[in-house]
């Protein structure tokens, strides 16, 4: 592209060196004063037009292209961020109604596990409760049976203990103080224990 211009100028340099120095000389010849030669002013009037021709036709043309191109990436880079801008404004309208709805979710999913801890906590009390009661219904029952069966051997080794002291008073035949004295070292045994 460079190359023909490059040509081009140095055939208008040529041309321009030409009828400088033919000038000059006329010049010489007419040291009279500065005088116009209609050849000369023909001659770079042609020169110019040349010139301007082929820097149309060769430098013109491609830079008019070059930069209707750069225009053309210009204005689609323009629209390519207006674009972009759209589609992040939607992306971020879109992000915050996700996060709003997770929001709402999370706090419905927190009632929830509260509401269901509380029945479950709830539900563990009362069942812990009436554990509790049947323990200490069941002990009471224990105890109780317990009290009655200790209360019926106590009897029933009193009865046994009166029995023997019977047995040996009987048996022995002994005046009214061993009696006593007998049935006194009887029960004194049976309750030290």
């Amino acid at each position: 592209m460079f190359i023909p211009v490059a040509f081009a100028t140095e055939a208008v340099e040529q041309e321009n060196l030409t009828t400088s120095t033919e000038t000059s000389a006329k010049s010489e010849e007419h040291s009279e004063g500065l005088s116009i030669e209609p050849s000369t002013v023909a001659f770079q009037a042609l020169n110019f037009l040349i010139l301007l021709i082929l820097l149309k036709m060769i430098l013109y043309k491609p830079l008019l292209q070059l930069l209707k191109d750069r225009e053309k990436r210009i204005r689609e880079g323009v629209e390519n961020a207006e674009k972009a801008d759209r589609m992040l404004a939607e992306s971020e309208t879109t992000h915050q109604n996700i996060l709003k709805t997770a929001k709402v979710e999370s706090h419905g999913i927190l009632e929830t596990a509260k509401n269901s801890a509380e029945i479950t906590r709830l539900a563990i009390l009362d069942k812990a409760q009436t554990e509790a009661n049947k323990l200490l219904e069941n002990g009471r029952n224990i105890v109780d049976m317990e009290k009655s069966r200790a209360a019926q051997e106590l009897k029933n080794e009193a009865v046994n203990l009166v029995i023997l002291a019977a047995e040996k008073v009987l048996r022995e035949k002994l005046d009214l103080k061993k009696d006593q004295q007998l049935i006194e070292d009887s029960l004194g045994s049976y309750l030290k224990p």
